[in-house]
């Protein structure tokens, strides 16, 4: 449900929302053997959406050239400061 507010509120706005939990639901291919996250059709799914997006509204951008995966969660907030902040090193992986 909360997914769905949020795609509402993009498109109120006028930005692009993909509610990829409410997609992921109704195509369970779309998941991981957990059940819960999306598996690697999923994840391949949410990029052919994004690459559309790009395509249509930032048309000067090469949607080919974007990266198929984003940096480890780790890269993007600072591994180090967070395990500073936690006390403990996290574990790899």
């Amino acid at each position: 449900m909360r997914a769905r507010a949020v795609a509402a509120v993009g498109a109120d706005a006028g930005d692009a929302a993909l509610d990829a939990a409410t997609v992921a639901a109704a195509e369970a291919c779309l998941l991981g053997d957990d059940g819960l996250h999306l598996g690697p059709a999923g994840h391949a799914y949410v990029y052919e959406r994004v690459v559309e997006v790009v395509r249509a509204r930032l048309p000067a951008v090469d949607a080919d050239a974007l990266p198929r995966f984003a940096p480890e969660w780790r890269e993007l907030v600072g591994a180090a400061a967070l395990d500073r902040q936690l006390g403990a090193r996290l574990p790899d992986g």
